[in-house]
């Protein structure tokens, strides 16, 4: 994965239970938790609430959305 190229310990989320988060990412200390969006669509305001709440049920202290689109102007 990209993330490992670069020097992050990642796993994947089991799908059931992870409250939005799709991969934990550490590296040098910081946890963050990424919630991936694979879609064409512009990424919204409740994607980056969603995950930034689920952070806290993997104990991250960090959250951020990846997607190949945009982002809207309330999710920036």
């Amino acid at each position: 994965s990209q993330l490992r190229r670069h020097g992050w310990e990642a796993e994947a989320t089991q799908s059931s239970g992870d409250q939005g988060v799709d991969v934990v990412a550490i590296k040098d200390g910081v946890k963050v938790a990424l919630q991936c969006k694979l879609h064409s669509n512009a990424v919204g305001n409740k994607a980056i609430q969603e995950v930034h709440a689920a952070a806290a049920f993997v104990d991250a202290p960090y959250a951020a959305v990846v997607a190949p689109a945009d982002y809207t102007r309330s999710a920036r």
